[in-house]
């Protein structure tokens, strides 16, 4: 009875409360949580073609011009506020979208990193009743939901020559998702005793990506990759003996920056994954979830004029928008979009470049859909979301 209760608290449950990271995440196989960089964050892109440092590892020939071994890191707290049926509460949690070390060498620059792709925590209170013979007793429902899916990857980039560079690199899926419901009886004078239950998958699977990084002239660069991921499988480990698999997607990326000006950048960028039809169900689930295709669209500007010293700080603003991929095969399908904007801190440099480089980036953002004929308003959630990413460079 309580399998099929993490989806339908949302659609049948009044009130409810809500906690940790976004609803949206009961859906399929949650909420895309890529590992961009706090730079790319604040100019709404993905890191795909970006003059200057970028430390995003969508694509794997971004980092062949790099000098100096290296290490980023980048954590990203939000909160927001989450609508539903007439009811609202607060959302909130913190993640850690990149970690990533990176070692050029005669041949080329090699990276070893772990980001983020899809974030399925989440937590709900749904307040009930049930009936048990004559008696009608109060009931009070928690799902706590804990993990999501990430990708360690290891890459290879080299530089052809002085304009052209190349990139491979190859991975696996991991992760794990966490999720247990239980079950209290606040004002029951029949002392029934509350229950639970828990669940728990690890995931697993390949992927493998090549990508290029073009600059035609001085003050114009483009990038592009493509990801192919076999079989994606999550495989039971606790409360559970049902493996599930799903066919991932194809994924494209491209981004363009350029020059306007002396201190004066523009990007834009663009993603795709062609989610194939069929059955994306969280793992313990019953109902079927689909998939559409996933888009992200985005570009900014970055002014460089700001300076104290020979210390630059970079004022980045930009907008993206996109199509998040899961919800039940009778729901409208979700859509984010956001104001970005941020902040660099390039704190210690020489001749040769930075070794020691802060970002701040910020994002104001909402996310509506899943609206059906159980819900005509659907779900609605306004977030604040900022990135502050690090990296250290070897003399």
């Amino acid at each position: 009875m309580m399998r099929g209760l993490i989806l339908m608290v949302l659609l049948a449950c009044s009130p409810l409360t809500a906690a940790a990271q976004s609803l949206f995440s009961t859906r399929g196989l949650g909420v895309p949580a890529e590992g961009y960089d706090a730079r790319a964050r604040a100019l709404g892109v993905n890191g795909v073609g970006l003059i200057g440092l970028s430390t995003s590892i969508v694509n794997p020939a971004e980092q062949a011009g790099f000098l100096r071994r290296g290490v980023t890191a980048a954590f990203q707290p939000w909160s927001g506020t989450t609508e539903f049926q007439g009811e609202d509460d607060q959302i909130g949690a913190t993640r850690f979208p990149i970690m990533a070390i990176f070692y050029p060498t005669r041949l080329g620059v090699f990276t070893l990193g772990y980001t983020g792709l899809l974030e399925q925590s989440y937590a709900v209170v749904a307040n009930g009743e049930e009936i048990l013979g004559t008696d009608t007793v109060e009931t009070a429902d928690l799902v706590n939901a804990v993990g999501g899916v990430g990708q360690l990857r290891f890459g290879f980039a080299r530089q052809l020559s002085s304009s052209f560079a190349l990139g491979v690199s190859v991975g696996i899926y991991t992760g794990n998702i966490d999720r247990g419901i239980s079950r209290t009886y606040p004002d029951s004078t029949l002392g029934l005793r509350p229950f639970e239950t828990h669940n728990r998958w690890s995931y697993s699977g390949p992927q493998a990506s090549v990508g290029a990084m073009w600059n035609p002239g001085g003050d114009l660069r483009l990038g592009a990759s493509a990801t192919w991921s076999g079989t994606l499988k999550a495989a039971p480990e606790e409360g559970s003996t049902t493996e599930y698999e799903y066919d991932m997607p194809l994924r494209l990326a491209v981004g363009a920056s350029g020059r306007l000006a002396r201190n004066l950048l523009a990007a834009v960028s663009g993603s795709w994954a062609s989610w194939p039809s069929g059955d994306f169900r969280t793992p313990g689930v019953l109902e079927t979830t689909a998939a559409q295709e996933q888009v992200e669209i985005g570009g900014g500007i970055e002014y460089q004029e700001l300076r104290r010293g020979n210390r630059i700080f970079p004022l980045r603003l930009g907008v993206r928008t996109s199509k998040l991929p899961f919800h039940l095969a009778d729901e409208e399908a979700p859509t984010e979009w956001a104001i970005t904007g941020g902040i660099g801190l390039r704190l210690v440099e020489d001749d040769f470049g930075p070794l020691a480089v802060g970002d701040i980036g910020f994002e104001r953002g909402s996310r509506e859909g899943l609206s059906s004929t159980v819900s005509a308003d659907g779900l609605k959630e306004n977030f604040w979301r900022f990135t502050v990413s690090l990296s250290l460079f070897g003399r």
